[in-house]
């Protein structure tokens, strides 16, 4: 769909492209989390120098690579933030900008019309001699009709306005007149009048009727026609837009199928057949927060070029929680199992086994250290009583 018309067909909806009270309170939950994280971490970074160190030793300090690797590295580091807030802001325009996405169902009718019936000329008159519905064209032959909408009385005209002279009839009201429950609208209004001189407009239950001129809502589209002198059959064809809120709006058009044989010249007839399936315009958000969430995840997914280049780094099992949140309770944890393994010959065996093809327990120690496991808080929580 063009962007420059979007306008016209995008009844945009915040709550719908945030994915309803599920997106929101998902948002209210990454911001929480996101905040405690940051919150703490300046906190236990001002608290404890140490920790201070460790950052500043994972970010700057790499005394295993060349220092034209360390540069690239950087550089390629400098180059994936700068496109991770490239994909976000890209996906934040799109979802507030870009034309809605369309997707089309086929449904059953299950709404009436509702259908203004005029003279062509204001403040003439005319008179509807016979009215019926009739659910099938069996029913029309059998001259069975469904409704006799003459004696039912289901056209109206109070409330009018300007079109007092016309006949309104109200397709929210009709259903309550069914001599049996139905589940669609398809079906033939067969109606007569003493006159060809009779305009019909057909629309939306929610069409302001009151005016000379129908006007319709900003997606639907109100259908008039001409009756002509001959008797005619016309068939409307109905379709839906839903907009992104989930309102509907309902459009028709009419179109002559031909001229119907009558025996009284002084009658005019129309028969009106509805369709028995209509077609719905669904719009959808361009981007919703779900989608949002999966390119940003889907981008992320492409850091794993730095491990390809430039290897994994060191083994961390002492996250952040063990580091910032729970340092006191962790590290009691771990001098408990280090005192529990002091005393395991088993364990001991199998540590002698690991080591020895190296002479040096010192080395051993250096090596993790340096290249697979990040020692810090290990030595920290050994060598030091504070937390």
């Amino acid at each position: 769909m063009d962007s420059s018309r979007s306008s016209l067909y995008d009844n945009y909806d915040l709550y719908e492209t945030l994915n309803g009270k599920t997106g929101l309170f998902a948002i209210a939950v990454v911001m929480i989390f996101v905040a405690i994280i940051i919150i703490t971490f300046i906190v236990r970074i001002i608290q404890f120098p140490h920790l201070r160190q460790q950052v500043t030793n994972y970010f700057i300090a790499d005394s295993t690579r060349s220092a034209p690797t360390r540069i690239l590295k950087m550089i390629i580091f400098l180059f994936l933030i700068a496109g991770l807030v490239g994909v976000i802001y890209f996906n934040v325009y799109k979802m507030f900008h870009y034309p809605p996405k369309l997707s089309m169902s086929l449904e059953e009718n299950d709404s009436f019309p509702s259908m203004l019936f005029c003279p062509n000329v204001k403040n003439a008159s005319f008179n509807i001699v016979a009215a019926s519905y009739y659910e099938s064209n069996s029913d029309v032959n059998k001259n069975n009709p469904l409704v006799d909408l003459i004696g039912s009385k289901v056209f109206q005209k109070d409330n009018l306005g300007e079109n007092s002279d016309c006949e309104f009839f109200n397709g929210t009201l009709f259903p309550s007149f069914l001599k049996k429950k139905k589940n669609f609208a398809g079906g033939i209004y067969a109606l007569a009048f003493n006159s060809s001189e009779v305009i019909i407009s057909m629309g939306d239950n929610n069409v302001d009727w009151i005016n000379f001129i129908l006007q319709g809502n900003k997606f639907s589209d109100v259908e008039t026609i001409s009756l002509q002198s001959e008797s005619s059959t016309f068939q409307y064809t109905e379709t839906h837009i839903q907009a992104i809120n989930g309102t509907i709006y309902r459009n028709y058009q009419m179109s002559f199928k031909g001229n119907l044989l009558t025996t009284d010249p002084s009658i005019v007839e129309l028969t009106i057949i509805a369709p028995a399936r209509v077609t719905t315009m669904i719009l959808r958000p361009p981007l919703t927060l779900v989608e949002l969430f999966s390119n940003i995840g889907g981008y992320l997914s492409l850091w794993g070029i730095v491990v390809f280049l430039f290897g994994r780094d060191k083994m961390d099992p002492f996250g952040f929680v063990s580091r910032f949140v729970f340092i006191e309770q962790d590290k009691t944890k771990l001098l408990k199992e280090l005192k529990k393994m002091q005393y395991d010959k088993n364990i001991k065996q199998n540590i002698v086994a690991e080591k020895s093809n190296l002479d040096d327990q010192v080395e051993l120690e250096n090596l993790l250290a340096k290249y697979y496991v990040h020692m810090d808080f290990y030595k920290h929580a050994v060598k030091t009583s504070d937390v």
